[in-house]
């Protein structure tokens, strides 16, 4: 016997599950994790583009000297400040004026910086080739038992 709605009389309808209404525990978290994930994206991207601005401060070494003591060797603009740091505050050790890195010395200290991270620009190959040359030749003359030198 067919079922009918107490009010109106007319055959009930049957109802079928609204779509996606059956996702699983899994599947139900899938929305939230991404919607976190992309706040955590926004966040980062906004926090490494802060940090990009110029920097007044560098910290060049700090050394620890014992449990919660170090020194700090930082340079501001034209000077090299030393500072004690403990738990009971920083502390003005003494004031130096920064020497003035050469452009040579700012490009060793930066492909030095870009080799440890393996950034650094590889040779190519030309410059291979050249390298390799340069070696046989060393290894013929020595060889042969003549005078070579690595230039």
């Amino acid at each position: 016997m067919p079922t009918t709605t107490a009010t109106t009389g007319a055959p009930a309808l049957p109802t079928a599950p609204l779509p996606g209404a059956e996702l699983s525990g899994a599947g139900s978290l899938l929305l939230p994790v991404l919607l976190l994930a992309l706040v955590a994206a926004g966040a980062l991207f906004f926090a490494r583009r802060r940090r990009r601005g110029t920097r007044l401060v560098h910290v060049i070494e700090s050394a620890p000297i014992g449990p919660k003591r170090s020194v700090v060797v930082c340079r501001l603009g034209d000077e090299l400040l030393v500072l004690g740091s403990s738990e009971a505050g920083v502390t003005l050790l003494a004031t130096r004026p920064a020497p003035v890195q050469p452009a040579a010395a700012l490009e060793e200290s930066q492909a030095g910086v870009l080799a440890r991270m393996g950034l650094a620009r590889k040779p190519g190959f030309e410059e291979l080739l050249a390298e390799s040359a340069e070696d046989l030749e060393l290894r013929r003359k020595l060889a042969a038992g003549r005078a070579g030198r690595v230039a």
